[in-house]
C-alpha cells in the first residue's frame, strides 16, 4: 500500500467517522459522492458545449 493509499484511507476513514456522528449512513455518504460525480461530470460537458 503506497503512501497516497494509507493517506486516502484516513481521510476516508475520518469522514465516515465525522458522518456516523452525524447520522449519516455509508450508503448515503457513498451516493452524495457518487451524485457529485455524476453532476461534475455533467457541468465539464455543458462547459464544453458553451465554448
Amino acid at each position: 500500500m503506497g503512501k497516497d493509499q494509507i493517506s486516502l484511507d484516513r481521510e476516508w476513514i475520518a469522514l465516515m467517522k465525522e458522518a456516523k456522528g452525524l447520522g449519516i449512513s455509508p450508503q448515503e455518504v457513498k451516493g452524495f459522492l457518487k451524485s457529485e460525480r455524476v453532476n461534475q461530470k455533467n457541468s465539464k460537458s455543458a462547459l464544453r458545449s458553451y465554448c
